[in-house]
């Protein structure tokens, strides 16, 4: 009996996996002919356009550059608020392109928010196209269905889907893993949206109210930039290799919004995108305040020369041959291996590739003085638990070998803001979900991605700087050479790492022989492919009084200023601390995936 569900597990598999191969051209057929037959072709209110005074920008950018010698503009998006403002006001001055690409679109409010404007911007004769990731985006295959359908400029594609369908239930994730690991974990992570090839914005967000400050349990520290210049045309290039793969499937012909677009329609597409709060409200009527928009990020514009946009080709997941350009973490090492005098990188997952590590050992060799400051979750402010496991395991090679000076984000900084308390009673330990706190409020976790070399290069993008991101995902970003922006960028990291924001992780103290052999295990365990056998650390987290100054030669073990918090403050469940250091025991071999 031991062996039946697994039997039946397999067996479920390979149905799923008939059903894929034999079962998919029928739908795939019937899904777009029906879809074809219901759009609409007629245009509404064709001058609705709104002007932008982001077009000043571009106007300068074509006025002033030369062929040796371009002119770009790019603004930080670092508030999330803002930064839907800027997508929606985007999309409502679009006179002839649109491209959206993005690893989620959520069926919320922001994700409301931007459909909607989509949909209008089809209609008054726009050309719409939506690439998405499929694991993790809508999954309401009516919704899909309606999108699908709803005028002929509109084009929604899915990147990657798993057994041709929209959604992905539990036994098809199962057989996903047991059946094509490597093709079910290669994911499109790219963040993009192109408007009338002038205007370009990418980062780390994604479609998603926790991206925009809008959720009221769990909101994202994230980073964006604008980019309006020459280089958009990089960015139109990249978004046409995706778009154009066998990888990006047409919405309507996945089998479910097939099945969905014969059925009779449920409520209306402009009703359901309809459905907002008040917030959510104010944030659409802000988007046509042209005199907002212009301080917000016109005003605010660094106008610079020499900026780079990378992408991933789908080729480098799919493709046993060399792909033509080059990979975004090639671009990455480069970059990382040239710095000389200090390294800024903010991470919400501190799993370092080897290539990144053996960068990062070669720059302490030839440069010893380097400083290498990193900032990145905690496991309160974490929503990836596994990925801190592993990020746990190896604080001692970061902070012993590479010298790093390493900060965690906290999950409630200051200007908490009005939100949900978090449900009272026994606290429950859920693997994807982020732990129980001690303090109640709207949990905040860094999300941000972002590399600041010697103040003079910027890089922001979708890469974390991981395994998973170098080997299993398509990434993109921008790169900036210009010290003024590098600068503004590198203060804007500096925040998340301050003492108001982010605990300091350093040595514990050594004071007596036991903590000695305690470091010497600690070695000893790291080093082992999938076991860690010694569950006690090198490192603790401090917290830094207020109003105390640091002695810069005393480490923070020994300075008055700095009081120890432990390995995990403020997280709200004794039992997850010891589950913590359970899955750092196993966990070592998932380290490519997580």
């Amino acid at each position: 009996m031991s062996g039946l569900p697994a039997r039946f597990l397999l067996t479920g598999a390979l149905a799923l996996l008939l059903a894929a191969c034999g079962l998919e051209r029928d739908p795939v057929r019937s899904g777009l002919l029906r879809a074809e037959s219901l759009r609409a072709s007629t245009l509404d209110c064709v001058d609705c356009v709104i002007p932008t005074p982001l077009s000043e920008l571009a106007e300068a950018s074509v006025r002033d550059s030369g062929a040796d010698r371009p002119v770009h503009y790019v603004a930080l998006l670092d508030d999330g608020e803002a930064s839907l403002v800027l997508r929606l006001h985007l999309i409502r001055s679009a006179r002839r392109t649109v491209e959206l690409q993005s690893f989620i679109l959520g069926d919320d409010q922001s994700g409301r928010l931007v459909l909607a404007e989509l949909v209008a911007a089809a209609r008054r004769g726009v050309r719409v196209r939506v690439l998405l990731d499929q694991l993790f985006s809508l999954d309401d295959a009516g919704l899909v269905a309606a999108l699908a359908s709803a005028h002929v400029n509109l084009e929604l594609r899915v990147f990657n889907p798993t057994f041709g369908e929209l959604g992905t239930q539990p036994v098809e994730f199962a057989a996903g893993i047991l059946c094509c690991f490597v093709r079910f974990n290669q994911r499109m992570h790219e963040k993009l949206l192109l408007v009338d090839g002038r205007y370009g914005v990418t980062g780390g967000r994604n479609v998603d109210d926790r991206y925009f400050d809008l959720s009221d349990t769990f909101v994202y520290r994230d980073r964006d930039v604008l980019l309006v210049g020459p280089e958009t045309a990089a960015m139109a290039e990249g978004f046409e290799a995706d778009w154009h793969h066998e990888s990006a499937v047409p919405a309507a012909g996945l089998r479910d919004v097939a099945v969905a677009l014969e059925r009779p329609a449920g409520t209306p597409l402009d009703r359901r995108l309809a459905e907002l709060g008040a917030r959510a409200g104010a944030i659409a009527q802000r988007a046509g305040d042209a005199g907002w928009v212009r301080g917000e990020f016109v005003e605010r514009a660094f106008r610079v020369g020499r900026v780079s946009y990378f992408a991933d080709l789908p080729d480098k997941l799919f493709s046993k041959a060399p792909v033509r350009n080059r990979a975004a973490s090639d671009e990455l090492a480069e970059l990382l291996a040239g710095a000389q005098e200090r390294v800024t990188l903010e991470t919400p997952y501190l799993v370092l590739s080897k290539r990144a590590q053996e960068v990062l050992g070669d720059l302490r060799t030839r440069h010893p003085e380097i400083q290498m400051r990193v900032v990145t979750n905690s496991l309160a402010a974490t929503d990836a638990f596994y990925v801190y496991a592993i990020s746990y395991k190896y604080k001692r090679r970061y902070l012993a070998r590479f010298k790093l000076d390493l900060h965690e984000f906290k999950p409630n900084p200051t200007a908490l803001g009005e939100g949900t308390v978090e449900a009272r009673g026994k606290p429950r330990i859920r693997i994807r979900e982020p732990v129980p706190l001690t303090r109640p409020g709207v949990r905040r976790g860094l999300h941000a991605k972002a590399l600041v070399l010697d103040g003079r290069i910027a890089v922001i993008g979708s890469h974390n700087f991981d395994p998973r991101s170098e080997r299993l995902n398509t990434e993109n970003g921008l790169v900036v050479w210009d010290e003024t922006f590098a600068r503004a960028l590198e203060a804007s990291v500096e925040r998340d790492l301050a003492p108001e924001q982010a605990w300091l992780v350093a040595r514990q103290p050594v004071r007596d022989p036991v903590n000695r052999i305690g470091v010497s295990l600690t070695k000893v365990s790291e080093h082992l492919p999938v076991f860690d056998i010694w569950p006690f650390r090198y490192a603790t987290s401090y917290e830094r009084l207020p109003d105390c100054t640091p002695d810069p030669e005393q480490p923070p073990a020994l300075d008055p200023c700095y009081r120890d918090v432990g390995d995990f403050p403020e997280v709200g469940v004794s039992l997850k601390q010891l589950y913590t250091r359970l899955v750092a025991a196993f966990g070592a071999g998932l380290e490519p995936i997580l």
